[in-house]
């Protein structure tokens, strides 16, 4: 600030530069605007990527519930268990247990214990191989016995290690007779 004396009819004038606090607010209101800007961008592209999810996860439930093989994600538990998390309903009508009476449990928890054991060996191959497991089995089923071709996905996750199997089947019982 700039103190300039008294002048002739007593008035004293102080000067003071505040052309640093004008641009500093000027710079404050531009950023603000930028941030505005970016924000309204970034909240328009989540909520395309949201929309893009849901037309996705539409998709592919479609594409699980009307998929005429059978589907059943399984989730590979740290213990070893092979829980099913989801049967479609081609694998319910096909094997004749209910979604409730599968989904939560583990193979053992749902099959004879030879079927279980069969199966878990075809599981752990799937997962130690990390490759897709082909394999024909006969068995019975609350539908009675079934000849099926099934094939096990193994499904790494985020940190590489198999936490998922998607078993796909199909039923070959009419062919085999």
């Amino acid at each position: 600030s700039v103190n300039v004396g008294p002048s002739g009819d007593g008035v004293a004038v102080y000067w003071r530069d505040i052309t640093e606090r004008i641009e500093a607010e000027q710079s404050l209101r531009d950023f603000a605007d930028r941030l505005e800007r970016e924000i309204a961008e970034r909240t328009r592209e989540l909520r395309e990527a949201v929309e893009e999810l849901h037309q996705s996860r539409a998709l592919y439930s479609a594409i699980f519930e009307h998929s005429p093989v059978d589907l059943v994600v399984t989730s590979v538990e740290p213990d070893g268990r092979i829980v099913c998390q989801e049967a479609n309903p081609a694998w319910v009508r096909h094997s004749g247990y209910s979604r409730d009476a599968v989904v939560g449990r583990s193979l053992e928890e749902v099959l004879p214990p030879q079927q279980a054991t069969f199966a878990k060996m075809q599981y752990l191959r799937a997962i130690e191989t990390r490759e897709p497991v082909e394999y024909e089995y006969t068995a019975e089923f609350p539908v009675g016995e079934v000849t099926r071709r099934s094939f096990l996905v193994p499904l790494p996750g985020e940190t590489g290690r198999i936490d998922h199997v998607l078993l796909t089947s199909v039923d070959l019982t009419a062919m085999r007779k």
